[in-house]
């Protein structure tokens, strides 16, 4: 088999492998919890997953960015061991915040339980940003097989502590689900590490971290897109939880899920895309234009390849999906389902756009996009939430995704014509 495909065979694979992980969680808590609890837990792990994005991915790309078109091992030692830092003191400023407000937002939410579950979010965080480090050195050096026996691992420590957990009968709460959560993901960060051992102990006893200032810099335009992401992406659970009921935050939680597949082959293509482009960047214009028109193009086809026969199953048969998979409750998310269907087609092209200009190395580009239109979908939200509940924030949602794909691909057109 060609390099290339295995490579795409592997990404493919970890994806799937990521989102099987996520869903067997969200299958369990739905059936544990019922719609109500289960939307306390979802609201707690979207401020989790804002964290997460915060202080794992954005550096963690600046990594990949930093080394992509570089042989030099000192380089790459420097690069990881500036990224690490930055990891690191991200992570201790965004908990102690978070420690000091967790009574806040608990209020906000007329929710007590929030408080508690808050504050373990930092023991989850730990584990994914151990588990993300390890995947983003084997991303840079090729090694999508090592990256996908990674998160096969974090599904089996998940599995593990659920049905442990289930077993005792000690998943009967929020509470329980996120510490079952918080388990599994340090036990497969804690694992994944082992894969890199050798460059951790490299990064940090090396000398001074000289490109932290760079990492910082990528970090900050990632994170700035990555905050502009997670508005418009999870501002309508938050904006539901504040104006709706716990059990629509719940019903739409479960919805939302639908998306995970259409991610895994989004973010597969993407673990192609971002590194190539990335080392292709200070080539010749033309030959940089060709490499994108061929890298985009072919990821987009397949993903809507991939996407099409989900969107169908979920327009004809949306309502037994949801029976079956999550319970009778969980039907009168019927048409938010349908809207998520529609969507999933769309996100290949959105998500390897912003992969494009990440990898040119234009990150402010997918920054100014994502919080303009972050800031539309919380404007659309609010009113369409207060008329129509959470088919309302559905609506909102794909109308500003839709916005900002539109802006993403001129600005990835400018940039390859004008280069």
């Amino acid at each position: 088999m060609i390099r290339r495909h295995q490579q795409a065979l592997f990404a493919v694979l970890d994806r799937g492998l990521a989102a099987a992980a996520g869903l067997m969680v969200v299958f369990a808590l739905t059936r544990l919890l019922g719609a109500k609890l289960y939307g306390v837990f979802v609201l707690a792990e979207t401020i989790q997953i804002l964290m997460a994005l915060a202080i794992e991915q954005s550096p963690g790309q600046a990594l990949i960015f930093l080394t992509a078109n570089k042989d030099d091992e000192n380089a790459f030692n420097d690069a990881l061991r500036s990224v690490l830092w930055v990891k690191l003191l991200t992570f201790v400023a965004l908990y102690a915040l978070l420690e000091i407000a967790a009574p806040w937002i608990a209020a906000a939410f007329d929710e007590p339980q929030l408080t508690v579950l808050l504050r373990l979010l930092p023991l989850s965080t730990a584990g994914l940003i151990f588990l993300g480090t390890a995947n983003q050195v084997l991303i840079v050096r090729q090694r999508l097989q090592i990256v996908a026996r990674n998160d096969a691992t974090m599904f089996a420590c998940l599995a593990f502590f659920f049905a442990v957990g289930w077993l005792l009968g000690l998943i009967d709460s929020p509470l329980g689900g996120m510490i079952a959560l918080a388990l599994g993901r340090l036990a497969a960060g804690a694992l994944a590490t082992l894969s890199i051992l050798p460059a951790w102990r490299k990064a940090w006893r090396g000398g001074r971290a000289t490109q932290v200032m760079e990492a910082l810099r990528f970090g900050v335009l990632s994170l700035a897109n990555t905050l502009g992401v997670f508005v418009y992406t999870k501002a309508d659970i938050l904006l539901l939880g504040l104006l709706a009921s716990k059990a629509s935050v719940g019903v739409y939680g479960a919805c939302v899920t639908a998306l995970a597949y259409y991610r895994v082959v989004a973010d597969a293509m993407n673990l192609i895309v971002f590194p190539r482009i990335a080392a292709r960047r200070e080539e010749n214009p033309e030959t940089v234009r060709r490499s994108v028109i061929r890298l985009y193009s072919g990821g987009v086809i397949f993903g809507v390849a991939m996407g099409l026969p989900a969107s169908l199953a979920i327009f004809y048969y949306h309502e037994t999906l949801l029976r079956l998979v999550f319970g009778e409750e969980y039907v009168v998310g019927a048409s938010v389902l349908i809207v998520f269907g529609v969507w999933g087609l769309l996100l290949p092209f959105y998500r390897l756009a912003g992969s494009v200009l990440n990898g040119l190395g234009h990150p402010g580009d997918n920054a100014k996009t994502t919080l303009l239109v972050g800031a539309l979908n919380v404007a659309l939200n609010v009113p369409l939430i207060l008329w129509l509940d959470m088919f309302g924030a559905a609506l909102a949602s794909i109308a500003s995704n839709a916005i900002g794909l539109t802006l993403l691909m001129r600005h990835v057109v400018r940039r390859t014509t004008h280069s």
